[in-house]
């Protein structure tokens, strides 16, 4: 694997342990909020923060087995210029 592949799963990493405090957060307030709406919505953002756990998962192991990452498994509709 080389330098770059290992940068990159450094900051996915990164973004696995947000998206995991992100869980949290939004577990904790389902469970603090007494309107109906409310822990709905938190408990919504909450697996919402889960499934981009799972795709940033998926992402590091097809970037361990240095299996090509594919815009389908990110569900990006059109190209991303990072450039801008």
């Amino acid at each position: 694997m080389d330098a770059l592949t290992n940068e990159i799963i450094t900051h996915v990493d990164a973004a696995i342990k947000l998206e995991e405090e992100g869980i949290t957060f939004y577990t904790e307030l389902a469970s603090k909020t007494t309107h109906h709406y409310g822990k709905v919505m938190f408990q919504r953002l909450a697996i919402e923060e889960s499934k981009h756990k799972e795709i940033l998962l998926d992402v590091k192991d097809k970037l361990k087995k240095e299996e090509r990452v594919k815009a389908s498994i990110l569900e990006i509709a059109e190209p991303i210029d990072f450039n801008v």
